[in-house]
C-alpha cells in the first residue's frame, strides 16, 4: 500500500535522498522534503538538469552542463562545466561517477575528474550497490568497479523506466 503525500510536482529535474530528507528539483526550484511530504523551497534557478545524486553531506547537481556541489540549505558552488550528454550519475565511496558523452568519469568532491573509459551508449540506468556501479548500456546490464573495469551481466534491458538499489538488490523497471 502507499500513502499520497501531496501533488503539484511538475517539470521534475531530479530527486535524491540525503540524510532524513528527499531533495527534489521541480520547475527549476530545489525543495527539501520530509518523509511526511512537507517541504521547503531552498532555491531556484536550476535548469536543464541532467544528473543529481548525493555523497557525504552534499547534493551534486548537473545543471546546464555545469556540476554543482550543494549544501542542505541550498547554497551551492560550481565545480566546472562541460558535462554534456549525461547518461547517468551516481555516488560510490567518496566519488561521483558520471557518464558524459559516452565516457565514464570518476569525479572528486572538488570537481577533479579522470576518465575511466568510453563506449557507454544508450544508457538506460545507473546506480551504486555495494562496492560496484551498475549500468545499462545498449540493452546490457554491467557491473562496474570503481576503476572502470566491467563485466556484462546479460542483455534484453530495453525501454528501462528506472533503476535503483535497495538492500542488496537492484530494482529495474
Amino acid at each position: 500500500s502507499y500513502q499520497g503525500l501531496g501533488g503539484g510536482w511538475t517539470e521534475l529535474g531530479g530527486m535524491c535522498a540525503l540524510g532524513e530528507k528527499m531533495y527534489i528539483i521541480s520547475a527549476g526550484t530545489l525543495y527539501a522534503t520530509a518523509s511526511d511530504g512537507k517541504y521547503i523551497d531552498i532555491g531556484g534557478g536550476w535548469a536543464e538538469i541532467s544528473g543529481m545524486t548525493s555523497a557525504g553531506q552534499k547534493l551534486y547537481v548537473i545543471s546546464a552542463a555545469t556540476l554543482y556541489a550543494t549544501s542542505k540549505d541550498g547554497k551551492y558552488n560550481s565545480l566546472g562545466g562541460g558535462w554534456t550528454q549525461v547518461g547517468g550519475m551516481c555516488s560510490l565511496g567518496e566519488k561521483l561517477y558520471i557518464i558524459s558523452a559516452g565516457t565514464l568519469y570518476a569525479t572528486t568532491s572538488d570537481g577533479k575528474y579522470e576518465s575511466l573509459g568510453g563506449g557507454w551508449t544508450e544508457v538506460g540506468g545507473m546506480c551504486a550497490l555495494g562496492e560496484k556501479m551498475y549500468m545499462i548500456s545498449a540493452g546490457t546490464l554491467y557491473a562496474t568497479s570503481m576503476d572502470g573495469k566491467y563485466n556484462g551481466l546479460g542483455g534484453g534491458w530495453t525501454q528501462v523506466g528506472g533503476m535503483t538499489s535497495l538492500g542488496d538488490k537492484l530494482y529495474i523497471i
